[in-house]
Formats: C-alpha cells, sequence, structure tokens
C-alpha cells in the first residue's frame, strides 16, 4: 500500500475529529450547528473506527487467494514473495559448487509455493532436507504458467541439472482450452461504479467484504470452471497433445542424461471429483512410458482444510508441500538402490 493510503487513514479521521472539536464551540447556536456537529461527530467515529480496522486488517489479516484476486493477496505477494533470484524465481540462488548433483523442481504457482510464506516451506525445501548435502534442489516455477512456459523456461538454464521434477496440477492443461476455444467462465472483476470501485480497489475491509459476497453469490462459476477442464481431459487429441508437450521435457533432458518424473498434484479443494481426471491424464503418461507419481492416495485420508493454504486460496498446505516433497525424495532415494 502506498503512502497516500497510509496518510488518507490518520488524516481523515484526524481532520473529522478536528473539526469535530472546533464545531462543539458553536453546537448551542441552534438547530443547525447541532445537526452538523452532531453528523460530523457520527463521522468522526466511523472514520477513526475503520481507520483502526483497516490497520488491524493490513497488521493481522493478510492472506493469498487463489488467483490473486483481492487486495489482501496483492499485498500478500508483495510482503511474502521472496527472495527472487538473479533468474527472475522464487528462490534462492543457483548453487556454482560443481561437486554437487542439481535437482530442478519445475512447475508453476504450486511449485513456487503460492500461499506459503517461507520457502523453507515448500516442497523443494522438504525434498533437500532429505536427500542431503550432496545435492542441491532449485525451483523453476511462477504463477500462472503452463507446460510450454515450463519447457521453455527449463531450456533457458544455463547448467545441466541431473535431475528435473515436473509438478504438474490439475489445471496445467489450461493452454489447451484457450488454444482451441473451449468454453469458460469469465474472470471476475470489480463493477466500475465511480464510489465503489475506489473503496473496493483501495480498502482491504471493503475489498475483502466485496470479494467473499462474490464468491458466495456466484459459486457456480467454481463449476463452470470445472466443466471446462472436463472438457480439455475428455479429449484424446488435446491430452495427447498435453503429453507430448510433456514428453518434449524428457527428450529435451535425455541428451543431457537427465532424470525426469512428473508429479500428479490434483485439485485439493475437490480430491475425489479430480480422481478420475488424474487416473486419465496417468494413463496417457503410462502409453508414451513417462515416470509419475499421483499423490492422491496419500493425501486422501487428510480432511479438506489441511491440504489447502485457506478458505480462499486451494493452493497446497505446508503439510501437502512437505508430503510432495518426500514423494520427490523417496523417488530420488529408489534410484540410489537401483529400484
Amino acid at each position: 500500500m502506498g503512502a497516500f493510503y497510509w496518510l488518507s487513514l490518520i488524516l481523515i479521521p484526524t481532520i473529522f475529529i478536528a473539526l469535530f472539536r472546533y464545531l462543539s464551540k458553536f453546537r448551542n447556536k441552534g438547530r443547525v450547528f447541532r445537526i452538523i456537529h452532531a453528523a460530523v461527530r457520527l463521522l468522526s467515529i466511523i472514520t477513526l473506527i475503520f481507520s483502526l480496522l483497516e490497520i488491524s486488517f493490513n497488521a493481522f489479516f493478510i492472506n493469498s487467494d487463489s488467483f490473486g484476486f483481492t487486495l489482501s493477496s496483492k499485498i500478500w505477494l508483495q510482503r511474502y514473495w521472496k527472495p527472487i533470484n538473479e533468474q527472475g524465481y522464487r528462490d534462492n540462488e543457483i548453487s556454482t559448487d560443481t561437486a554437487k548433483a542439481k535437482i530442478v523442481v519445475l512447475g508453476d504457482s504450486v511449485a513456487a509455493g503460492h500461499g506459503i510464506k517461507n520457502i523453507k516451506n515448500r516442497m523443494a525445501a522438504y525434498l533437500a532436507s532429505e536427500v542431503g548435502p550432496d545435492l542441491t534442489v532449485n525451483t523453476i516455477a511462477k504463477c500462472g504458467w503452463d507446460t510450454p512456459d515450463q519447457v521453455a523456461a527449463l531450456k533457458t538454464r544455463s547448467d545441466t541439472p541431473a535431475f528435473v521434477f515436473l509438478v504438474h496440477y490439475i489445471n496445467d492443461v489450461d493452454y489447451l482450452g484457450r488454444k482451441y476455444h473451449v468454453e469458460r467462465a469469465a474472470y471476475p472483476d470489480v463493477p466500475s461504479i465511480p464510489f465503489i470501485s475506489l473503496l473496493v480497489n483501495n480498502t482491504l475491509i471493503f475489498n475483502s467484504l466485496f470479494w467473499n459476497i462474490y464468491k458466495g453469490a456466484n459459486s457456480e462459476l467454481g463449476e463452470q470452471y470445472w466443466e471446462y477442464l472436463l472438457e480439455i481431459y475428455r479429449s484424446d487429441n488435446m491430452l495427447i497433445e498435453h503429453v507430448e508437450n510433456i514428453e518434449s521435457i524428457r527428450e529435451y533432458l535425455s541428451q543431457y542424461s537427465t532424470g525426469f518424473h512428473v508429479i500428479l498434484v490434483p485439485d485439493l479443494a475437490g480430491l475425489a471429483a479430480s480422481r478420475s481426471l488424474m487416473t486419465r491424464l496417468a494413463e496417457f503418461l503410462d502409453i508414451a512410458e513417462i515416470g509419475y507419481t499421483d499423490i492422491t492416495d496419500s493425501i486422501s485420508q487428510i480432511p479438506e482444510k489441511k491440504l489447502v493454504v485457506s478458505r480462499m486460496d486451494a493452493h497446497p498446505s505446508i503439510l501437502v508441500h512437505k508430503i510432495i516433497g518426500n514423494a520427490m525424495a523417496e523417488h530420488i532415494n529408489d534410484l540410489d538402490n537401483g529400484k
């Protein structure tokens, strides 16, 4: 939040309080002065309470949301989306120690740790803690990436990793929906009503109120998005193209003898419904002989609220990051043991 925001929270109630104290001298001058005095007193109380609530919200209730729509989520990103390394990823700098083999965790906002305040609680960190000091782990991931973005990013890396994990979230097929014009619900937006949009876009309280009301009043948008994903996953042609893109990662890495494995992450807010989609994708990966781990069974007995960051953010919780990191480590250890 900018300086104007903070100045407004301080100055507006201060001005009304000062005006109220000044008008107190004239409250016995007649009915009109008494009405004005009472109105300014009410505005002083309202603006003071609002400023205190807004400051408290900013200090204690900043949270992410699934798509980064809310003002709170934008502040969350400014506050916690770090460190950013020289390559522009939310990660530590790549180790220059050539004696250590490198593992790359490739993905989108899931791998990048959207909703996770500290990168020490991401899957890559849990993987690193399990495989030991002889290996280094880096993350190549950005919010909004699809599989083609991940392929392109991997090819720009200057060094050669020993192993790459592709973290595949259920919506990584989204680029196919755009390419083949699959119908989907429009992204929500704040109504362009001058005073209302000013409050919603610039205050945490009204912004949070708007998006909570919007979410409750438009629950069908989630169902429409689910239907959109179903149409993509039901299409053999689109899934074949998607797996070919995944296979292009393996082919690119094979020239460097780099290992490759896919981690399938279902919709954590709709685990049962997404199981069939993960199974269908797995069938195509089997045909292409691409190794994968589907974490659905590993998390199926965990309550949904423990799987996601929050009610507003369906990205993986710290617990799920740990489960994924351990699954990756288990795969590396199995390779070391010749399994």
